[in-house]
């Protein structure tokens, strides 16, 4: 950039000087002109011709100066120009140079305190150093020391584990403690003095006592902890069994439902098990009937409910008796597995209606119970045919002899 300064600098004043020559040449034709028309005037007219030509040829020569001056001076303009354009390029980089010197100041101060502080730093390590290293040593004095005191605490405890195998906490002084060392062994000496024993046989046997105590604790905590299992156990197998209980209990009271309802009858089945009892309630087809002609609608649900209340087993007529003692069979055979079943005039009390329905449900439960032989005996009529899986055997009527007769 400097150097094209430079030659723009040389060229203007290389352009200066050709304007000046030229100003010089011009002013020169100019006082020829002049020198011309004066001797026009006053010389012959004979040399009018020549002078004319001569200044025709001035005219031509003062016109070639005059372009030459104009471009001359177009070319100084382009040149004056272009040196502003650069002048304010120089001024713009002296700006930026300006603020990159500023920045240059700003980071060098910056260094020179990082320099300032790196060498503060460099000072307070070089300190710590030579702290750490004393506190070092100190530090390795401190663990002979502790080494040697755990040593002589080891060969301490060593000596006292003769005495006694776990270590004793005490919350005495050391001058208390040796007081009191002193003090024992005086009672000791004088317990030795006065008993028939020594010293080392009343350990012996008090070692003995304690291992016969230590074994029976531990034979205690042994079956504490069986008596726990097995509390643990059982209380599981009540809670297997109560579940149980309750839904064989669920299932009896649904299959008795569904008995009666072979007959019309309904009922239910009310399980006590805290007092062992089971109570049947029936209603038969003929008790439904006038309950749902006699029963008014703004009854309540507790009234309507009551009729089981009012109908047990007791009222029953004997046929009702004996159809209620089947469908209770049934149900509570439903949750049994046992794999002879049997029943012994059963339908002793039943009519012919009560009877058959009595033996379809049987034939049926038997039916599904595939490993189950039943067997039932009864002086009556069997209402049922013989099949592949019924098999009907009648005896003989009991001969009865004359002195009886």
């Amino acid at each position: 950039m400097t150097q094209e300064v430079e030659a723009l600098l040389g060229e203007h004043k290389r352009s200066g000087i050709a304007e000046r020559k030229c100003r010089e040449r011009i002013n020169k034709a100019n006082s020829e002109i002049q020198q011309a028309r004066e001797r026009l005037q006053s010389d012959e007219p004979a040399k009018i011709a020549a002078l004319e030509s001569e200044l025709d040829s001035f005219s031509e020569q003062l016109e070639s100066i005059q372009t030459q001056f104009r471009d001359h001076n177009a070319q100084q303009q382009a040149k004056e120009s272009e040196l502003r354009q650069i002048e304010s390029d120089i001024a713009l980089v002296d700006q930026k140079m300006a603020a990159i010197r500023d920045r240059a100041d700003k980071v060098r101060r910056a260094a020179d305190n990082k320099t300032s502080q790196c060498q503060t730093h460099s000072t307070n390590i070089d300190y710590w150093n030579t702290k750490r290293s004393t506190l070092e040593e100190k530090m390795s004095a401190l663990q002979a020391k502790k080494m040697d005191a755990e040593a002589r605490v080891s060969e301490v405890e060593s000596e006292a584990r003769v005495i006694c195998e776990e270590r004793v906490e005490v919350e005495h002084s050391p001058r208390k403690l040796d007081h009191l060392i002193s003090k024992c062994k005086a009672q000791l000496e004088e317990i030795e003095r006065s008993s028939n024993m020594s010293l080392a046989e009343v350990a012996e046997k008090a070692q003995k006592y304690i291992n016969v105590y230590v074994t029976a604790k531990e034979e205690l905590q042994s079956v504490i902890a069986l008596v726990s299992a097995l509390k643990t156990a059982h209380q599981q197998r009540l809670n297997k069994w109560t579940q149980f209980r309750d839904s064989m209990t669920v299932r009896t009271k649904l299959h008795f439902i569904k008995n009666l309802l072979q007959r019309g009858y309904t009922g239910k089945l009310e399980f006590d098990h805290t007092q062992c009892t089971l109570i049947p309630k029936v209603k038969t087809d003929q008790d439904v009937v006038s309950e749902s002609v006699g029963r008014n609608p703004t009854d309540s649900q507790a009234d309507k409910g009551s009729a089981y209340q009012r109908k047990d087993t007791r009222s029953l007529s004997g046929g009702e008796k004996s159809f209620t003692t089947i469908c209770l069979l049934l149900s509570l055979w439903e949750t049994m597995n046992c794999p002879v079943r049997a029943l012994d005039e059963f339908d002793v009390f039943m009519d012919a209606a009560n009877r058959k329905i009595a033996m379809s449900m049987m034939v049926a439960s038997a039916r599904t119970q595939r490993d189950t032989q039943f067997i039932l005996i009864t002086p009556q009529d069997m209402s049922v045919k013989p099949d592949a899986d019924i098999t009907i055997l009648r005896l003989q009527p009991p001969r009865r002899s004359a002195a009886a007769a």
